[in-house]
């Protein structure tokens, strides 16, 4: 959802991080520009420095990126947005977000769009890069309008399109230190696009629906782990498959990630496919954040639609270079979790 840096998590990567950088010796891949508009094209180096250049640059990413142009000429993409110089050109794009989804009271509107912009604001707070507020269902309740009714607009996998929003910490040079490693990251949250825009489907059919995410039958940290999963997947492999240039820390921040949000799935996905047993893959989930208790880590391993969406996406990711893989000793909540 919103790309950020883990902590306390992921240790002995180092290695595996060397390994990677020495694979990622070729050129960084340039944007498409033709020669009548690149007098317009603003450098990532001038917005990184300046402000007021910003906006032009995160526009001409948005004509030239082919990635974006093509998201974004078909409807996928809401918009490349600078928070929080652009906050009022997204109250624009949520109020049309709300239509599309059907809301039709001026103050669930407005409710909707409070909403949208205090979680970028809580975001910035916590130093997020970038954001894609994945956006499960709308609750309207209009009953202070004298109208006895709960309405719930469904918007994951409803066609609506939804903006990226760039934070402070992207230009800060703290976390991203050069223009590829920003297209990497908006590589990421296009994955958070693509899957608000059309939901999760896998190739059996089986499919991530938006009422099992309001009836709470997927709960928050379980969608984000299949989220995370599928974005940091992509941007991984988008540098693996580009041979770009990425710095060390870097590298070792997203592979970091990548395995957090990997583990908590494939703990599921191990005991579908009977390679851990009932007892081992109650006690790895209860040291994660995806449940509260043994009841609720129960209730996931015994909930067929859950652990086949696990096991349906680790499937998907295997095709990663070993060396992406997990390290078999990740610690949660200060707890050592042991995968073997």
């Amino acid at each position: 959802m919103n790309q950020r840096r883990q902590t306390a998590t992921g240790r002995n990567f180092l290695k595996a991080a060397a390994i990677g950088i020495m694979v990622l010796l070729a050129p960084s891949i340039r944007l498409e520009t033709d020669k009548s508009s690149q007098s317009r094209v603003v450098s990532f180096q001038s917005a990184v420095s300046n402000l007021n250049d910003r906006i032009q640059y995160l526009d001409g990413l948005v004509r030239h990126y082919p990635v974006l142009q093509s998201a974004y000429n078909s409807g996928v993409l809401g918009g490349l947005f600078l928070y929080p110089e652009e906050s009022n050109k997204l109250v624009a794009v949520y109020r049309n977000m709300a239509h599309r989804a059907g809301v039709n009271f001026e103050e669930s509107i407005d409710e909707f769009v409070n909403q949208q912009l205090r979680q970028h604001e809580t975001n910035v707070l916590r130093g997020d890069l970038m954001g894609v507020n994945v956006t499960r269902s709308f609750v309207v309740d209009v009953s202070a309008l004298g109208i006895t009714s709960r309405s719930v607009y469904n918007i994951f996998g409803s066609a609506i399109p939804h903006p990226i929003v760039v934070y402070p910490p992207a230009w800060s040079g703290t976390h991203i230190h050069s223009e590829i490693e920003f297209l990497t990251t908006i590589e990421h949250e296009l994955t958070h696009i693509e899957d608000n825009y059309r939901g999760i489907t896998f190739p059996s059919g089986l499919a991530v629906a938006s009422q099992d995410i309001y009836e709470k039958r997927l709960n928050r940290e379980f969608l984000d782990a299949l989220i995370e999963v599928r974005a940091y997947y992509r941007q991984l492999s988008y540098i693996l498959e580009n041979g770009v240039n990425v710095n060390a820390d870097y590298w070792n921040l997203l592979l970091n990630n990548y395995a957090v949000y990997y583990t908590k799935l494939r703990i599921i996905a191990d005991f579908a496919g009977g390679k851990a047993s009932v007892d081992s893959s109650l006690s790895l989930l209860q040291r994660t954040d995806l449940v509260k208790s043994s009841e609720d880590a129960l209730a996931i391993l015994e909930d067929r639609y859950l652990t086949g969406i696990a096991s349906a996406q680790i499937d998907m990711v295997s095709e990663l270079p070993a060396k992406l893989e997990p390290h078999p000793s990740l610690t949660f909540k200060g707890r050592e979790l042991t995968l073997r």
